[in-house]
């Protein structure tokens, strides 16, 4: 363990939060987003400011918490043969991944360093049924065209596979809110609650997913966990888990 890794267990512990990832005993997690008028008069979920997001240890965000702890709970986690493509790998999640025996797992992004594979989300230059599940999270908001995205995913997935595609949902709106001409980040920042996104996610989420092929479950995972370990894990219980899946 790190020396700054020691310091920050003593000056955070305590019995009431727990991190999945570093095992952490904390009295508290640190806060963590933005917190623009947007996000609150569209109630977005997924985004925003968040008083309990950040593990103090190791960093981990809630998202990162929800994703892993679904899989692990669900018993989700690859096993041995399987091949998982991770896109924008969160840095303790990926750890917890790489370290499956025998799997074969794929790192992407387009820009960060560190991957095994450097491509457009819209142009995956992989075969067509190559990967058994993928990984994609709080990515979609930031690709012009999603739809071309979803369906490369699709593509991708063997028949039965599953994708793990979330993104920060405003739930009181209906629609997606997008501009395709809007390129000002100042104006992103205002209208889509961060400045490199290029739309902010609806309730027709959803049917944007399915559009793409996908069979899709909505999950209320916080709900099956209890309000008890929801907060000691530090997750929003307002989050969902998309989990879509390739039935042909």
């Amino acid at each position: 363990m790190s020396l700054r890794r020691f310091v920050q267990r003593l000056r955070f512990f305590g019995f009431s939060r727990e991190c999945p990832f570093c095992r952490s005993r904390l009295r508290r997690f640190l806060p963590f987003g933005a917190d623009l008028p947007i996000l609150h008069e569209v109630q977005v979920v997924g985004g925003g400011r968040r008083e309990e997001a950040l593990c103090p240890v190791c960093f981990s965000s809630d998202r990162e918490r929800l994703v892993y702890l679904y899989l692990k709970n669900r018993r989700m986690l690859p096993d041995e043969a399987a091949c998982l493509l991770h896109v924008a790998p969160e840095r303790n999640l990926r750890s917890v991944l790489a370290a499956r025996d025998g799997v074969r797992y794929v790192t992407a992004d387009l820009s960060t360093s560190g991957v095994a594979v450097r491509f457009d989300l819209c142009h995956l230059p992989f075969r067509s049924k190559a990967f058994d599940a993928v990984v994609c999270c709080h990515v979609l908001e930031h690709v012009r065209s999603d739809s071309t995205a979803m369906s490369e995913i699709w593509r991708v997935l063997k028949p039965g596979g599953w994708a793990l595609l979330q993104v920060p949902i405003a739930q009181a709106s209906e629609r997606t809110i997008e501009d395709p001409t809007l390129v000002d980040p100042a104006e992103r920042g205002r209208r889509f609650g961060q400045d490199d996104h290029v739309r902010l996610y609806g309730r027709d989420y959803s049917d944007r997913l399915r559009s793409a092929g996908f069979k899709v479950e909505v999950i209320r995972f916080c709900q099956e966990l209890g309000a008890g370990l929801t907060r000691r894990y530090g997750l929003d219980e307002r989050e969902d888990v998309y989990l879509a899946i390739r039935t042909e």
